[in-house]
């Protein structure tokens, strides 16, 4: 493989035109390992001769060598242009092929040039290119348009950024061929031209009002008919609110039978059902109609299936997002009780709700929701707390809250889960940033709202980043639900994170003693020195004789705050080296070890060694130790000047 990636080198950098030749041969009779690397080489020579050759076989290559030469298509574009003039009709057909997948804009022109070349199959393929180019940019507009949500920011991104760079050549081209290249392929332009007609602002619907464009009645016959599919009706409805085409529409309604079609139009129009062209009109140029009494009128003597329709055609119309907002609550006393028609209008409110800014909560869906939330039905309710969850303020969760004396079980329980999820997330932001005193209060709080909080913190020690486990291990203990998920935690005294392991062991002086003393111990041979001095401050809180070796030792040969630890837990157990011990620390050469040994002495009230701390504090040669030292004397010389409480 090593010697093909040299000679393959050799040919891309070689003048030689017989290179290509050899490269086309590769690409002929090659593996399929070999064959994507020859491809790979023919790209980057990006030799005329060997970029022929790759369009002249594209129909021949698999998907996976398809696919490579579409991703990479602009490496052809050259060898395209050539290819779409070239004397080979099956070269011409396959350039016209690839610029058609690729979808390649840029190249429109080329497809324009070979719609009225003398063989049918050149000129056929050309114009089939075009539809497909135009499906492809119907298509795609509908998917951004409904499915915005849904999408990820990269596919938006892909998606937009692909119809900018190619949408306007693609509508230019569609333009230009139906005025001059009609002749035997007038049908599948105009079927192009209908295609992108899909919005007010689209380039081919100007022919319906340019004068004279030779292609302006073929497209005018063809927009009049009878959508075929839904990709027919966004021009077969915007061609309807040209004032000068109505004529022919009123027919076309009656003559639609196919279920996706109707969908299709039922979402920009409500009259659909009546046949009622006018009012149809209206809608197709923005809602017009519907006026502060038009929502009223509409429904008067109308069943609550029809009232929960116009609610969703509402909800999809033109209109700006106040006037949606007024009309779905227009509708609602129309209702009456049925229970599948509120749930059509809640989920009409859905459809509003997304029409609002990212992080904008509106304020009229709310009070439809809150006025949903009343209603006697259960189901209805739970629907609306369900919305009402969504807008995520303070607003909602006040009226949420306000529902619990009355609402039913089911709704009781819906609206613990959402308040105490909000509820908690707040409290574990700003764990970290609460005085522990004020956490402490919180945390009590929250477990009586919220009395799955135990569950949470457990998710979150088994499926949270670093951080998050420590800060579950600290939660769990200052709220007292240790023992609750005592299964969870006491595991992670063995993670291979030590972080989580050295703040698991810190916590086992809150658990029975026989189960704290065995894992300390255990913990005490751990690699991490953190996690050694935490298990012997366990030792401490947890005293037994046979520790009494292991702990001397470590008061000899450990690190500092172990050293420190394990003299503390000697004295703690009365072990009289204890005092020997720590006089050795405190004259180590080392001035970590010194720093920990008056931090151990301050807190085992060793008062015979005052004289050793004030050497230190005079004589040291380390500053910090110094200062240390005399924050000591100044510390206990204040405590014992301290009145006394009578």
């Amino acid at each position: 493989m090593l010697m093909i990636e040299r000679v393959l080198e050799s040919l891309i950098e070689s003048k030689n035109e017989a290179a290509d030749e050899v490269l086309l041969d590769g690409l002929r009779l090659g593996s399929p390992a070999e064959q994507n690397m020859v491809l790979e080489a023919i790209l980057r020579r990006s030799g005329m001769a060997s970029l022929l050759g790759v369009v002249d076989a594209y129909a021949g290559f698999d998907e996976r060598l398809q696919r490579k030469v579409l991703e990479r298509v602009g490496s052809l574009h050259h060898a395209l242009r050539d290819a779409g003039k070239s004397d080979m009709l099956s070269r011409r057909v396959a350039a016209i092929s690839i610029i058609a997948h690729a979808r390649q804009g840029k190249l429109c022109y080329v497809l324009s040039e070979n719609l009225r070349h003398e063989d049918e199959q050149v000129s056929k393929t050309a114009a089939n290119a075009l539809t497909s180019l135009a499906r492809w940019v119907n298509r795609t507009t509908r998917t951004l348009q409904e499915n915005w949500e849904s999408l990820s920011n990269d596919q938006r991104q892909g998606m937009s950024r692909q119809l900018v760079e190619n949408r306007s050549e693609i509508e230019q081209a569609v333009v230009r061929a139906l005025d001059v290249h009609r002749g035997t392929r007038q049908v599948e332009l105009t079927d192009a031209a209908a295609l992108l007609c899909d919005a007010a602002g689209s380039v081919t619907l100007t022919i319906l009002t340019t004068a004279r464009h030779r292609g302006q009645s073929a497209l005018i016959r063809r927009v009049q008919q009878t959508p075929a599919d839904a990709e027919s009706v966004p021009a077969f409805l915007l061609a309807a609110s040209k004032g000068h085409l109505r004529t022919g529409f009123a027919g076309a309604f009656a003559k639609m039978d196919d279920i996706r079609v109707i969908d299709a139009v039922l979402r920009r129009t409500h009259w659909l059902a009546d046949q009622s062209m006018r009012p149809c009109l209206s809608q197709v140029t923005g809602g017009a109609f519907l006026n502060a009494d038009g929502a009223h009128q509409l429904c008067q003597n109308a069943s609550p299936e029809k009232v929960a329709n116009v609610a969703r055609w509402v909800a999809v119309v033109g209109l700006e997002p106040a006037r949606k907002d007024a009309v779905i609550e227009q509708l609602l006393p129309h209702l009456g009780d049925d229970v599948s028609a509120k749930a059509h209008v809640i989920r009409s409110i859905q459809i509003r709700s997304r029409d609002a800014a990212e992080g904008t909560v509106m304020t009229r869906p709310l009070s439809l929701l809150k006025r949903l939330a009343q209603d006697a039905d259960e189901a209805v309710v739970r629907m609306a707390v369900r919305e009402l969850m969504r807008h995520r303020s303070t607003e909602t969760e006040s009226a949420m809250l306000s529902m619990l004396p009355t609402a039913g079980e089911s709704v009781r329980k819906l609206i613990g889960r959402a308040v105490g999820r909000s509820s908690f997330d707040g409290y574990w932001q700003r764990f970290d940033t609460m005085p522990a005193e004020v956490r402490k209060i919180a945390g009590r709080a929250l477990l009586k709202l919220l009395p799955d909080t135990s569950n949470r913190i457990r998710r979150m020690l088994q499926s949270g980043s670093t951080d998050d486990v420590v800060k579950a291990l600290q939660m769990s203990q200052e709220l007292g639900v240790l023992n609750e998920l005592r299964g969870t935690i006491l595991p992670l005294c063995a993670s291979p994170l030590a972080k989580v392991r050295s703040k698991a062991v810190m916590l086992l002086g809150d658990f029975p003693t026989p189960v704290a003393q065995v894992l300390a111990e255990k913990a005490l041979a751990d690699t991490d020195a953190r996690v050694r001095a935490n298990a012997i401050e366990v030792m401490e809180q947890k005293p037994a004789d046979r520790f009494v070796p292991a702990l001397t030792q470590r008061a000899r040969e450990g690190s500092n705050r172990e050293r420190a630890n394990a003299i503390k837990a000697l004295h703690q157990m009365r072990v009289s080296t204890a005092t020997e011990q720590l006089l050795l620390m405190l004259r180590d050469n080392r001035s970590e070890h010194r720093i920990s040994a008056l931090w151990a002495f301050r807190r085992m009230g060793l008062w015979d060694l005052l004289s050793e701390v004030a050497k230190l504090a005079k004589q040291d040669g380390e500053l910090r130790v110094r200062r240390y030292a005399g924050a000591v004397i100044q510390t206990i010389a204040a405590e014992r000047n301290r009145p006394r409480a009578a």
